[in-house]
């Protein structure tokens, strides 16, 4: 009947809503990086593709090192930032989105000409064009400023950079400093035991991808193995691991780290969607058993 129909009517649209709505939120909330890991590696971080972080790393503590972080989001305003846990306050310089580190020959004046600490005293800064695509990666370039809290007075300026991995030491401190992509931490920890890419025979054509590592996760007691391979992900903690490619003659496994607290939405949607469409085909065909009966 027509009260039938509008309820199985309102339920679809519901799901459809939800579908819809939920997937602009998803997209929006949805956290995207990757987490490259050698044959034997154990990580418990994942790193994002675009944004990157500046690193301070304490390291005046015998049996641990203590990380201050300062994100992309922050440094990106420019000007001077302070941080309680450190010593010394930022002022961020120059920055370039992508750059290329090049050795600095004769005396042409450069970019980094008042970089007075670290190694890029001997370089200097060429600008490239931003990347767009998401296989290729911007070179992340900052010339940044130390100043101490106390005597409030200048220790110097360093070059930071993604091609630039290694930390910076800063002098009487026990600080080093460095920029590197964004990590994401978990509580658990991921061992590579065994990567597998296998082809097609006679061929260079990849059949399959595949990673054997172990999950390790001592708050809980957890520790298992899982295979990671094509349509088959590891899903943990509200994250699901993909694998994505490899690297360096397949002894570097490389997974897509999903992190979409909404991932249940479109299940739900589905879902509500399936229900309406039953009552209304149910409804009508009782409809039809009825009429046929009394035309019987």
């Amino acid at each position: 009947d027509w009260s039938s129909d509008v309820c199985s009517s309102d339920l679809m649209h519901i799901g459809l809503l939800v579908l819809i709505i939920g997937s602009g939120i998803a997209s929006a909330i949805t956290t995207e990086s990757q987490m490259p890991i050698r044959e034997g590696e154990t990580l418990s971080y994942s790193q994002h593709l675009r944004y990157s972080e500046i690193v301070f790393t304490d390291t005046s503590h015998p049996d641990h090192d203590r990380e201050i972080t300062i994100p992309e989001s922050l440094f990106k305003k420019g000007g001077h930032i302070s941080d309680p846990q450190l010593p010394f306050d930022i002022r961020i310089d120059r920055q370039f989105t992508n750059a290329q580190l090049i050795v600095k020959t004769g005396q042409v004046p450069g970019f980094s000409d008042d970089i007075t600490q670290g190694v890029g005293k001997n370089l200097d800064v060429k600008p490239l064009p931003i990347f767009v695509r998401d296989d290729l990666r911007n070179n992340t370039t900052l010339v940044v400023s130390l100043f101490d809290k106390e005597k409030q007075s200048l220790l110097g300026a360093w070059l930071l950079s993604l091609d630039l991995p290694n930390p910076q030491t800063i002098p009487d401190s026990s600080f080093m400093l460095s920029l590197r992509p964004q990590r994401f931490y978990n509580e658990f920890s991921l061992t590579l035991l065994d990567f597998k890419h296998d082809l097609y025979p006679g061929t260079d054509i990849p059949k399959n991808f595949s990673s054997n590592v172990r999950i390790l996760n001592p708050d809980s007691g957890e520790d298992r193995t899982h295979l990671i391979y094509m349509n088959h992900p590891l899903r943990m903690d509200g994250k699901t691991y993909y694998q994505a490619s490899y690297a360096d003659e397949n002894t570097i496994s490389i997974f897509q780290v999903v992190d979409n607290p909404l991932w249940q939405l479109p299940y739900i949607a589905c879902s509500l969607i399936t229900v309406g469409m039953t009552y209304l085909f149910l409804a009508h065909f009782i409809t039809f058993l009825r009429k046929r009966s009394q035309h019987a």
